[in-house]
This record gives C-alpha cells, structure tokens and sequence, in this order.
C-alpha cells in the first residue's frame, strides 16, 4: 500500500527526470530530381506570364502545387509536367487562357498538350 508520502515522493522524483516524448516525425515529400528539374525550368515562363495567367482564373496553387501522392496522382501542379524539359517543345497561352504546349515527335507526328484553369 502506499502512503500519501509515497506518493508526493513519487511525483517528485518522476518531476526531476527528463521527460522523454516520443514526437512523431515529420512527414517529407520526396520530389524527384526529374521533377525538381521540371519545376525549376517552368518557373521563369510562369512567372513572367503570371498577372496574365491570374486574369483567365489560374492560381499560383494550381501552377506550383506539389501533391501529397507520388506524381502523377493527385493534384500537382503544371509546373511538375516532364513537358517543361522537352527541348523542341513550345509553350503559348491560347485566347481562353488554357496553357498550351506543343511538339513534334521523331516520327513527324505534331503532339499537342493543353492545360486549363478550372479542371
């Protein structure tokens, strides 16, 4: 049985211990370097055609968004597009404000990509 001393004294002696709390680890996203590289080269093109992009309904969210799932699934952002790396590739932004890229593949076929704001 234990007396109200022991007690007291217990509680004392679990006060001047450190504490010791097991805090869970923060969750990191792991971005692949393909995807950073995606990311770093749309950047620029984004940014400087921002204010316009704003103006047809795009969000920087929407542009820059990393997903909380492994890419592709999820709502990541254009800026994570492989497209961006394409070296024949053209980016434009059409009359309705969707971003448009378009290439051309080895064997001549003209590929043609389209995002838009509100999807």
């Amino acid at each position: 049985m234990c007396t109200t001393s022991d007690s007291n004294q217990l509680a004392y002696k679990n006060l001047a211990e450190p504490a010791t709390v097991s805090l869970p680890k923060r969750s990191r996203r792991r971005i692949s370097s393909y995807l950073l590289k995606s990311w770093k080269t749309a950047r620029p093109w984004l940014l400087a055609r921002l204010p316009e992009l704003e103006r047809y309904g795009w969000t920087r969210t929407k542009l820059f968004r990393a997903g909380q799932l492994k890419y592709p699934v999820g709502p990541w952002g254009i800026a994570f597009s492989g497209n961006w790396l394409r070296e024949d590739a053209t980016f434009t932004i059409t009359a309705e404000g969707y971003i448009q890229c378009t290439w051309q593949e080895p064997t001549g076929r003209v590929v043609t990509q389209t995002w838009r704001p509100f999807i």
